[in-house]
């Protein structure tokens, strides 16, 4: 997705941008690429999305309630003004789609009844993947009251076959982290000086987009800032020159007498 020029990744480091790529606008693709999906008969399988974009949790808390907030704002609509902002999604966001899989997808939003279209949207599960100490509260009595924000999901639970979710996060989602069926990442959070490895590890979106042979990856759409592109940009280059020269080994070559190179960058550690 770095190497070349794709549909897939959209930097966002102008202040204008970000105000146009908003928290509803990335709900709406959520819930679109999940329709697309559905069209081409992927049925059953985890549907995620990621949010990454700081490290503390009070930010992860905010950006959890105003999701949550665009949904009930979302379902107040009329169905024309949400088909008509579909639309443009479908637009904007797949201009690459195939032409009938565009139309199916419309027609089949539009086939829904009432409570099937508001369920596009009220069944996406927004999680906050957090560990978080359970706080005590008082009452002005002085009795304890259970804390609500202790229960919100806190982990990714895929006993529900076609699980819809977002998953807004900081450490714990920021690498290292498996997350079945992921496709849209808004990812704007990096270290100041990062290592190849955990730089690799960031980069979810890579890796098989296939179910029953059914391929998704151009579905893919992630939202990044440029400082963090460049950095998936170089650490792909520097991943493809180790891979070339591990495709020149035969069956003969000792590892242990050939020297293989990995290329300094000045904004890394190796």
């Amino acid at each position: 997705y770095f190497i070349t020029p794709n549909k897939s990744v959209s930097v966002r480091d102008d202040e204008d941008e970000k105000k146009r790529h908003t928290k509803r606008n990335f709900l709406f693709l959520h819930v679109l690429s999940r329709e697309i999906k559905k069209i081409r008969k992927i049925y059953n399988h985890p549907h995620i999305s990621l949010i990454h974009t700081d490290s503390e949790t009070i930010e992860h808390k905010r950006v959890r309630k105003e999701l949550e907030h665009e949904i009930e704002s979302i379902i107040q609509r009329t169905r024309e003004e949400i088909f008509k902002k579909i639309k443009s999604h479908l637009r904007t966001y797949h201009p690459n789609l195939l032409k009938s899989q565009r139309n199916a997808v419309l027609a089949q939003i539009e086939s829904y009844d009432d409570a099937a279209f508001d369920r596009m949207f009220t069944s996406c599960q927004i999680i906050e993947l957090n560990r978080r100490e359970k706080e005590k509260k008082y009452d002005g009595e002085g009795n304890l009251i259970e804390d609500e924000e202790y229960h919100l999901p806190q982990e990714i639970r895929y006993q529900k076959p076609a699980l819809s979710a977002i998953v807004v996060g900081g450490s714990r989602v920021s690498r290292g982290l498996t997350l079945k069926g992921l496709t849209n990442t808004w990812f704007t959070r990096s270290a100041k000086l990062p290592n190849y490895d955990t730089m690799l590890q960031m980069a979810r979106w890579c890796g098989y987009r296939k179910i029953n042979d059914i391929n998704y990856n151009d579905l893919v759409r992630i939202f990044t800032t440029k400082t963090l592109a460049q950095g998936f940009t170089t650490i792909a280059q520097v991943e493809k020159s180790l891979r070339t020269q591990l495709d020149q080994f035969s069956d003969e070559t000792d590892p242990v007498e050939e020297s293989v190179w990995i290329q300094a960058h000045e904004r890394f550690r190796i």
